[in-house]
């Protein structure tokens, strides 16, 4: 559960616009800070290592979270994903959604090849 947590620009943009498209960025803001702490963690995390939690809301959907590892400072929301890609009316941000949720499930960031660790 999260309780303190910073929500970027980004994300409450990324939230109004591929996730809920009556929202304003700002509204989309102002829920994300009032029910980020209903989240709940996914196991897999991004191709990157960052954090994954799923809001199970009207319009669920996935935060993605960095934290400051040195410091163990507060996470930031950076963005936001549908948590079912197939809801974005929008076809250019349905593409990059889907290869997100792609990325997530098979571990390959982008056509780039995974890199291999030497022994």
């Amino acid at each position: 559960m999260l309780k303190r947590i910073t929500i970027s620009d980004h994300a409450a943009s990324r939230y109004s616009v591929r996730v809920d498209p009556l929202l304003s960025p700002e509204q989309a803001r102002a829920f994300l800070e009032n029910h980020a702490s209903e989240a709940s963690i996914l196991k897999q995390r991004t191709v990157l290592g960052d954090e994954q939690w799923l809001l199970k809301r009207s319009h669920p959907c996935v935060l993605v979270l960095k934290r400051d590892k040195g410091t163990g400072s507060i996470p930031v929301v950076v963005t936001v994903f549908p948590a079912f890609p197939s809801e974005i009316e929008d076809e250019e941000q349905q593409r990059a959604a889907q290869e997100v949720v792609s990325s997530r499930l098979h571990g390959a960031r982008h056509g780039r090849p995974r890199r291999r660790r030497c022994f």
